[in-house]
């Protein structure tokens, strides 16, 4: 991958998904399901929380990534299920 490739995607990410704040999204949702599978919590609705990042995440544009950008991401995820 080039330079100016891995330039470019830094952007991208900075655009659609920090700008989007799907990281702090998930974080919100994940939280809340995690607090609905203790014992003794009062189960809180999540509907909106998961419709707020399935909203957001409808409007990243991967058709501006080339093959290679998507490849960096896929393998990125893979390294982070697999550390979970």
């Amino acid at each position: 991958m080039e330079v100016s490739e891995l330039i470019a995607l830094t952007d991208w990410i900075d655009k659609e998904i920090v700008e989007r704040r799907l990281v702090k999204l998930s974080a919100g949702l994940f939280a809340v399901l995690q607090n609905n599978t203790q014992p003794g919590n009062a189960k809180q609705p999540f509907l909106e929380q998961r419709q707020n990042l399935e909203d957001q995440i409808e409007k990243v544009n991967l058709s501006a990534l080339t093959e290679e950008q998507v490849a960096v991401l896929r393998d990125g995820l893979n390294k982070s299920r697999d550390l979970c």
